[in-house]
């Protein structure tokens, strides 16, 4: 008599393959300070985590659109480097933290 196949135990740990530098902070909020410059997070270094377009300008509330900051060059590059386990200055401190948890 056939048996079913037996289901295979998977002891991995699905969190092995995740790079120690990633957060998702960034794949779903912004945030400003209190000047209205979009920041890369509220966690991030301060004077170090403004999102800047691509001639490297600071964008703010008052002159840029939510849409058109979260879809920069600059915050999709920060996404893709997190992802890739290359870490930020922006982020420094908040890594420091998670190193002393």
């Amino acid at each position: 008599m056939l048996k079913p196949p037996q289901k295979q135990q998977n002891n991995t740990d699905p969190t092995q393959h995740i790079s120690p530098t990633f957060c998702v902070l960034p794949f779903m909020h912004l945030a400003t300070n209190a000047s209205g410059k979009y920041r890369v997070c509220c966690n991030s270094t301060p004077g170090e985590n403004h999102i800047v377009d691509q001639d490297g300008n600071v964008m703010k509330l008052d002159e840029h659109d939510i849409e058109d900051v979260w879809n920069t060059e600059f915050y999709q590059t920060i996404r893709k480097q997190l992802v890739m386990a290359k870490g930020q200055r922006f982020a420094k401190g908040v890594f420091q933290k998670k190193m002393l948890e």
